[in-house]
């Protein structure tokens, strides 16, 4: 029941790998990551064959499940891509009705969609037509305060077909700020029959229960397993019984297990990456894991200056 979040610039292979080799369950074969969600693919470049796109959906046995998110708005080009993807090998797609970015609300996709309810119900018959593999979509709480109409997109959304429905409880303009709506939340589990994933401000066993107390029958992990990479084995034992402890917090001061994921992950980074854009996403890592921690500023505040990934590392060990 725990999945780990579509998030730009972050769920590319190398993090993939990361998380699932962190969250194995203690002497067991079994992984706490119920299913793996790629980065979100344009299906504007990926329908004109963009190599790029096409490397984003690309997976390693040991992900699956996993499922392909997509966003766009054109319903032929959206069709083309759900195609692609279930070709690929992903065991869902998924439609991205939520993301608050200008780029992407601008040509109609993410969180847009949700603002024209007859596009969206026409182009989700469409899709589950298309295609064999199950259907999953993402949604917000609404557009703003004034226009929180989750509840009728989730309606369309069970109307036609779709199998599995997230919500993020925030409004596009809340961004990533702001509380979450568990009333809304809340009112979708109540009445609608399709499983419902809770999304948003999930980073420990309290705030995953407060979801699940409202009916939701899992949850997607997203910031939260960029600041704790452990999150899934925690919850998974926190929530269903199995055997774990409370990894991160055990090792809050002692940043050598920081310090052996930053290489792990730098190595798996290597496979998908340019040497300039690995160093910025070691940077984005230990800005996130290093949070709250003794020393965590002065570590970043060096870290930052690191020009090379050799250096990234020669300032790690020098701070440390």
């Amino acid at each position: 029941p725990l999945i780990l979040a579509p998030m730009s610039g972050v769920t590319n292979g190398a993090f993939r790998s990361l998380i699932f080799r962190e969250n194995i369950l203690n002497d067991t074969p079994q992984n706490a990551v119920g299913m793996m969600v790629t980065e979100f693919v344009s299906v504007e470049a990926l329908t004109r064959q963009n190599k790029r796109c096409i490397a984003m959906m690309r997976f390693l046995p040991d992900e699956k499940p996993i499922s392909i998110q997509i966003f766009g708005n054109d319903i032929d080009r959206m069709v083309l891509g759900a195609q692609l993807a279930e070709e690929a090998g992903a065991d869902m797609l998924d439609i991205n009705c939520g993301c608050p970015v200008p780029k992407v609300v601008r040509r109609g996709g993410g969180a847009e969609l949700m603002r024209r309810p007859e596009h969206l119900k026409q182009l989700l018959a469409e899709l589950r037509k298309a295609i064999k593999i199950p259907l999953g979509v993402k949604i917000r709480a609404g557009w703003d305060t004034t226009h929180k109409n989750a509840f009728e997109i989730a309606q369309i959304v069970e109307g036609e077909g779709v199998d599995l429905l997230t919500v993020h409880a925030r409004t596009r303009a809340q961004m990533y700020s702001g509380e979450v709506d568990y009333k809304i939340v809340e009112d979708i589990c109540s009445k609608i029959k399709i499983p419902v994933i809770g999304s948003g401000d999930i980073y420990d066993s309290m705030s995953a229960k407060r979801y699940l107390d409202i009916g939701c029958r899992g949850l997607m992990l997203g910031r939260g397993v960029i600041k704790n990479p452990w999150l899934f084995r925690e919850l998974y034992s926190e929530l269903y019984g199995a055997e774990g402890d409370n990894y991160f917090a055990r090792n809050r001061e002692n940043y050598d297990e920081i310090v052996r994921i930053l290489r792990e992950y730098s190595t798996l980074l290597e496979l998908d990456l340019p040497e300039k854009a690995i160093l910025g996403r070691l940077k984005m890592l230990v800005a996130q894991t290093t949070k709250g921690q003794i020393g965590g500023g002065r570590l970043r505040s060096a870290l930052a200056l690191a020009k090379t990934r050799e250096q990234f590392f020669e300032f790690l060990d020098v701070t440390l």
